[in-house]
């Protein structure tokens, strides 16, 4: 057999009243649950955006200082940086089949570049590693500058040509020798 309920109106409609609470209720945490989780994700990828942001201005200076680190000569003194200048322009002007002739440092600093050298340069060789030379002069690092340029030919047939330069290039890590 069956049983029947006995609820009266005002029962029912406190039960009704009560769930509909609940479901609002539920609806409600749901919301501001899902509400809280977007701000936490919000939150979360400012902070990756700032801490890159701050991680970039670091790398960026870091990355700075190397690229003026490369571009100078770096030595403890003037006289290791003549030394590390000439050898390097001697290795680009064999390399480019140039004769070097004759190599002399001009000026260790002064008062207009203190941090500055300059080299004198003396080579013979073709036209092609005359150009090949001012190339890897001007174009590597560390930054070698030609402030003066002077060629002529050899001889009568011109395929050979005597080479004069000056050369500047800066230095860091200066103290007193």
């Amino acid at each position: 057999m069956r049983k029947q309920l006995d609820i009266s109106v005002p029962s029912l409609a406190t039960l009704l009243f009560a769930g509909a609470l609940v479901v609002g209720l539920v609806a409600a945490v749901t919301v501001l649950t899902a509400r809280v989780v977007s701000l936490g994700a919000e939150v979360h990828q400012q902070s990756t955006l700032l801490a890159a942001a701050g991680g970039r201005g670091d790398a960026a200076q870091a990355r700075a200082s190397a690229q003026d680190a490369a571009m100078r000569i770096d030595a403890p003194n003037e006289g290791l940086a003549a030394a590390q200048f000439e050898t390097r322009l001697s290795d680009i002007l064999t390399r480019g089949g140039l004769n070097l002739k004759s190599i002399e440092v001009l000026s260790e600093g002064g008062e207009a570049a203190p941090d500055s050298l300059s080299v004198k340069v003396e080579a013979s060789g073709s036209l092609l590693g005359v150009r090949e030379a001012l190339l890897a002069i001007e174009g590597g690092t560390p930054y070698f500058f030609v402030t003066e340029a002077d060629f002529a030919p050899e001889s009568e047939s011109g395929d050979k040509v005597t080479l004069h330069l000056v050369v500047e290039a800066f230095m860091t890590g200066r103290s007193e020798p």
